[in-house]
Order: C-alpha cells, then sequence, then structure tokens
C-alpha cells in the first residue's frame, strides 16, 4: 500500500513572529515623535463655509500681531508667524541666557474666483487669529495679491 503524499502548497503562510510585531511597533513609534515635530509648527487652523464668506481660525499662542504675517494670493491665504525669544538670568556668581525662536507657517487653499481679496480682514485675540475671507459678489473683477492688516 502506497502512502499518499499532502500536495504542495506555491504559497506557504507564517505568523510574524512576537519580536517582529515589537520592532514594527517601535518603528510606527519612531516616526509618530516626527508627525508631532513637524505638527508643532503649523498653527491649528480651522476653516468654515458659509454662504456670503469663509471664516478661518487659526491658533498662534504667544504671538502678537507684529510676529504675525497674513498674504493672499493667487488662490492662496498663507498664514505665518515668528516668534524670537530671549531669556536672561542673574544670580549672585551665575549667568544663564537662553535664546528660542519658532516659527509657523499654514497655506489654505481657496477657489480664487470665488474670493474678494479687497475685503480680507483679520484680528489677533487672545493668541487666537480670525480671518473673514469674503466671497465676491457677481461681476466682481479679480485684483492682484494682498497683504492684509491684522488689527
Amino acid at each position: 500500500m502506497m502512502k499518499r503524499r499532502k500536495p504542495m502548497s506555491l504559497f506557504s503562510f507564517h505568523k510574524p513572529s512576537k519580536s517582529f510585531s515589537e520592532f514594527e511597533k517601535g518603528i510606527e513609534n519612531f516616526f509618530d515623535g516626527f508627525s508631532s515635530l513637524i505638527n508643532d509648527n503649523m498653527p491649528r487652523v480651522n476653516v468654515k463655509e458659509e454662504e456670503d464668506k469663509y471664516t478661518v481660525e487659526a491658533e498662534m499662542p504667544g504671538l502678537n500681531k507684529d510676529e504675525v504675517e497674513l498674504r493672499y494670493e493667487n488662490g492662496y491665504l498663507t498664514i505665518s508667524g515668528e516668534q524670537n525669544q530671549e531669556n536672561k538670568v542673574e544670580e549672585e556668581g551665575y549667568l544663564s541666557m537662553e535664546r528660542s525662536q519658532r516659527s509657523y507657517k499654514r497655506t489654505i487653499p481657496f477657489d480664487d474666483e470665488n474670493v474678494d481679496d479687497d475685503n480680507i480682514s483679520a484680528n489677533l485675540e487672545n493668541g487666537v487669529l480670525y480671518i473673514n475671507v469674503p466671497k465676491k459678489t457677481p461681476g466682481f473683477e479679480e485684483q492682484g495679491g494682498k497683504i492684509i492688516d491684522i488689527e
């Protein structure tokens, strides 16, 4: 009597070992750290579309209006800010000086044909930049880029 052989498989499936899974998790955690570094340099932004305008709210903690620039050009609203801090501490026989620089930049696309760039307005209150981006009314002629004053 002949023994039957099991059919040969072209593919073999193996469960990944526990050590491989741990390695994979370590790689994911490593790259998660980089994404938080990148996101810390981008202000958090909410954009809301209404019938006659867009409303943008951007978190700009610790910045005053002189440290923020708001520019609208060719359908893109760019929010940028830069903060330079210097902390000097002098105690008896001890001198410490720390400097830090932080910059933010975020660009938001809009339908340029629909934006009334001459009437964009903004104000900065308690670390939040509020931007009003009105929509064009029919028949409005397109203008060039513009820097928006912050109130």
